[in-house]
């Protein structure tokens, strides 16, 4: 949010946009065509397709809260970012830019699979932390780099999306295991007999 309150009512990029996007096309120059390929992978239409995808792949896997996750994760975040844009009011080529919704919705998605890989292989707390930290960095790097490489957002507005979806979605988490807590315990179970999605598991 502080990120946003530095670049409110801007619209011109700044001096962390500009070295951004002199080094992202010296050291990695992403071709144009795979940059907005990969970008419009998170439209709304193939959006839905991967969500549906990873949604089969969660109840396959008997993980129905990381299901719920997998929707509600990418949804909610497109409505923050949606809802954060005329807040911040920073604008691109007339358009309200900060923070990017592509960004925050490939990142979404990131987080519940990183989530559902730890969950799957059993991974202690170490390597479970090395998971959720590699897995939506590489796409949040990927996004941003090919956003700002073909000029389609500031970096800067990448990182807002990008934090905008890792907070959203833990968050959303946290919330999922405290309901599934509150119902175990409603019904006899104990805490003790709840796997947290956070760590996580979704059964």
């Amino acid at each position: 949010m502080a990120l946003g309150l530095r670049y409110a009512g801007e619209a011109y990029p700044r001096w962390l946009d500009q070295v951004g996007l002199s080094l992202a096309r010296d050291w990695f120059p992403i071709p144009g065509r795979t940059a907005r390929s990969l970008i419009g992978m998170f439209d709304p239409l193939p959006l839905a397709v991967l969500i549906a995808v990873l949604v089969g792949v969660c109840l396959a896997s008997g993980r129905r809260r990381l299901a719920v996750l997998a929707v509600a994760g990418p949804v909610v975040t497109g409505l923050a970012t949606t809802a954060l844009k005329p807040v911040v009011e920073r604008t691109k080529n007339g358009d309200l830019a900060y923070p990017s919704g592509h960004m925050g919705a490939a990142v979404a998605l990131a987080v519940v699979v990183a989530l559902l890989i730890v969950s799957l292989l059993g991974l202690g707390r170490w390597a479970a932390v090395s998971v959720l930290v590699a897995v939506p960095s590489a796409v949040g790097a990927g996004m941003g780099l090919g956003m700002t490489i073909i000029r389609y957002h500031y970096l800067t507005d990448a990182v807002g999306g990008f934090c905008v979806a890792v907070a959203v979605v833990l968050s959303l988490a946290v919330l999922l295991d405290h309901l599934a807590s509150g119902r175990l315990k409603a019904d006899g179970g104990g805490v003790g007999k709840v796997r947290n999605v956070s760590r996580p598991s979704c059964d």
